[in-house]
């Protein structure tokens, strides 16, 4: 056969044969039998069942397909592998990616941990540097006796918010907060120095005696302030998302502005308490004491108002803000004028 009838290579069909035929003379370029019968034995003996002649020709038209396929057929056999071949080459090559994955999962697991417990004994250095930082001023700095904008309450303010700043967990942010109420800063109505826009989230503070404290932007979601006494306590523009306040006594309190969705607030007393402002849409204030309250601006969509307690100076806003409350007492409804 003449090559100067095929077409250049880079007109060969890309799914072959390679090379193509040609047109006229229906030929193909020879393969040298020295490339086709390595690759002969090869099949021979992964097929031993085929004859020499069928082997051959299988290898012949490999050759001719693509350059590539010789390379499948040494690594396959042409397909012909039975299961258990293939079993074992799932296996040979299945283990290294095991061993690698393994291997990297280890160390990122490891890597973790380490930076856990790097993290753990951090918060335990602060916690134990705030506690060694503050005990001169209560012992030795009168900071229990000390006026509101003394200098010893500005210092020991500024240690506690520097402290809960850089504390994440939850427990010893509790023990921050409670190392001061043991240490008799409470011990009469705001005495407790402002913890103003300190980060408390998630704390558990059940019970804690915070009368008068200054928690104005304070951060207190999902905070667990059950029971809790917040006596006069300002809560300006507090952060009380999911926050457990059921049962707690936050009359005479300062919520302007608070932030309250989703909060507990079942049994809560809130006499006396001004929460113009306030956002309060989804809490729970079934059997709460809202007497005395000011609630005139307040957002109460989606409440629960089951049992509530009000009355004759209790401050409600118009009825469009309780949009989809619930359970609202019949003479509630009559007095804002709800069907």
């Amino acid at each position: 056969m003449n090559p100067l009838k095929l077409p250049p290579p880079w007109h060969w069909p890309l799914l072959g044969p390679w090379p193509p035929a040609d047109d006229q003379a229906r030929a193909v370029i020879p393969i040298p039998e020295e490339q086709i019968r390595p690759l002969a034995e090869r099949l021979s003996k992964q097929r031993a069942w085929q004859s020499a002649e069928e082997n051959w020709l299988a290898a012949e038209r490999a050759l001719r397909q693509k350059p590539w396929r010789p390379m499948v057929i040494r690594f396959s056999g042409e397909k012909e592998r039975s299961g258990w071949d293939w079993a074992d080459l799932s296996l040979k090559v299945s283990v290294p990616i095991l061993i690698l994955v393994l291997s990297t999962s280890y160390s990122i697991l490891s890597s973790s941990r380490q930076h856990t417990i790097a993290t753990d004994q951090k918060e335990s250095d602060v916690l134990a540097g705030f506690i060694k930082d503050m005990q001169p001023l209560i012992l030795d700095k009168g900071l229990k006796e000390s006026a509101k904008g003394a200098e010893v309450r500005g210092v020991a303010q500024a240690l506690t918010l520097a402290a809960l700043s850089q504390l994440k967990s939850p427990e010893r942010k509790r023990l921050a907060v409670q190392f001061l109420l043991d240490s008799g800063l409470n011990s009469k109505p705001g005495n407790l120095f402002s913890l103003r826009g300190a980060d408390l989230r998630e704390t558990n503070l059940r019970g804690a005696d915070l009368r008068g404290a200054n928690l104005i932007e304070a951060d207190l979601r999902g905070t667990n302030l059950r029971g809790a006494n917040l006596r006069e306590a300002n809560l300006i523009g507090a952060d009380l998302r999911e926050a457990d306040l059921s049962m707690a006594n936050i009359s005479e309190a300062m919520l302007l502005g608070a932030d309250l969705r989703g909060a507990e607030l079942r049994e809560t007393n809130l006499n006396g308490s001004f929460l113009r402002l306030t956002n309060i849409r989804g809490a729970n204030l079934s059997w709460a004491n809202l007497s005395n309250t000011d609630l005139s601006t307040a957002d109460l969509t989606g409440v629960v108002l089951e049992w509530v307690k009000w009355n004759n100076q209790t401050e409600w806003p118009d009825a469009s803000r309780f949009k989809d409350a619930e359970k609202i007492p019949t003479a509630l409804k009559k007095q804002i004028g709800l069907p």
